[in-house]
Formats: C-alpha cells, structure tokens, sequence
C-alpha cells in the first residue's frame, strides 16, 4: 500500500522468556527468541513470518491508531488483520492465505454453533450480552477485564472475516486499501502542524462515516446483521 510507518522508524527486540509471541509498542516491537530458527528450519518460517507481519500491522493499527471506546476493539482489530493479509498474499501467495482464512473462519463457525461469541459492538448501555439462556445462562460483559481470552481471540478472528466481506460488499478490491488510507491520513493530519491524540481514535461510526465518503455506500444494515448481533459467517474467500 506503499505507506509510511507511524513512527518514523521501527525497531524488533527479540527477547527471552516472552509469554507471547510479541507485544508492540510505539516504534517497538518486543518479539520471542523462539521466532529466531536456522535458515535450515523451514517449517518455522511459516510462523515466524505470521508473527512479524501481524506485528507490524499492529504498528498502524493497535498503537498508532486507537479504537475509541473498547467497543470498537473490533474494528481496529480487523483492519489491523486486513492489512496482515495484504501482506501475507504478497509474502506467501494468494492460495496460502485463502487456506489460512479458511481455517479461521472454521474456528468462527464452531463456536457460533456452540453460542459461544458474542456481539462485536454492544449498541446496549449495559454492555453485556446473555451467551445462553436458561437456568446456566452466562454473561459476557465488553469488558478487557472480564473477557476470557479464547473469547478474545475468537473475536479478533471474527472481527477479521467481517472485515474481509466489508471488503467484498465494497465490490473493488482497492476501496478497502483506500479506506485504511484515508483514515490513516486522518489520524496524521492536523491543522496545526503538531500530533494529535484524538485523531489517532477510531469509532465504529467514523469507520461508516469514511466508507461512506470513500464508496458511496451505506453499510447500516450490514453492521446491523454482522457487527450488531451475533451470527454466522460465511466470507467469500
């Protein structure tokens, strides 16, 4: 997409005994040794690549730019995973990165059946949302705090597949591309001259907003069946 980093530079500090694989920072990206192999070690090259480009997608979205509220982690969350494809298509192939989708959106559609995800965006003020109903009916809350975390990577997985239909519903391949760099630049230009916080801060409704200008479209009703309430997917890949 031929864009700048945030930044200004960006540097990767590979360190030991790291619980995950890396944890991104402003410009800094602190990764595992593990991710380190001989170039002899082809079977790790698959992962280790995985690893560094979603961490440098983490750089534009996930650091630079911020969801507003923890309601709109989705958002983020899934342009970050667009750009992680463009760059896994590129690095690996368009086959390669089809397959892995595919094995994604199969641990998507597994626990839809099971009732285990809830809503992407919570449009009620409670912010909580019954997974289950009857006597052992659980309570998801959109809370960072209360989340278990397979439920959040389910729902980064999720949030990735609804992005990749918003970028079929687009119709051209490049709109979405055109998406993520108007809001970039709008989280870079400011009248004064100077950075600017509040323009790093993503909403859900300034994401529909931008698609809107860039597209022409209106994505109310597909937010309403995808994002709003849960449901299955079923991406083109």
């Amino acid at each position: 997409m031929n864009m700048s980093l945030p930044f200004g530079d960006y540097k990767i500090v590979f360190v030991d005994e790291l619980l995950t694989d890396y944890q991104s920072y402003a410009s800094l990206t602190t990764a595992s040794i593990n991710l380190l192999h001989s170039a002899r070690i082809i079977d790790q090259t698959l992962h280790t690549r995985r690893a560094l480009g979603m961490a440098i997608a983490s750089q534009y979205f996930g650091v630079f730019i911020v969801p507003e509220s923890y309601n709109d982690t989705w958002l983020v969350v899934g342009i970050k995973n667009i750009l992680f494809l463009l760059f896994m298509k590129k690095i690996f192939g368009n086959n390669e990165c089809r397959f892995w989708v595919y094995q994604q959106m199969m641990k998507v559609y597994q626990a839809e059946c099971d009732h285990l995800l809830p809503p992407l965006h919570l449009k009620d003020k409670s912010q909580s949302y019954p997974l289950t109903s009857g006597n052992n009916a659980q309570i998801f809350h959109m809370d960072p705090m209360l989340t278990p975390p397979h439920i959040l990577e389910l729902m980064e997985l999720k949030s990735m597949l609804v992005m990749r239909i918003v970028e079929n519903r687009l119709g051209n391949k490049e709109l979405i591309q055109n998406v993520i760099k108007k809001l970039l630049s709008l989280a870079w230009i400011n009248p004064s001259g100077e950075s600017s916080s509040i323009n790093a801060l993503l909403s859900t409704q300034d994401f529909l907003k931008t698609i809107q200008v860039v597209s022409g479209k209106d994505l109310q009703d597909f937010m309403a069946r995808y994002v709003y309430q849960p449901g299955f997917l079923y991406p083109e890949l």
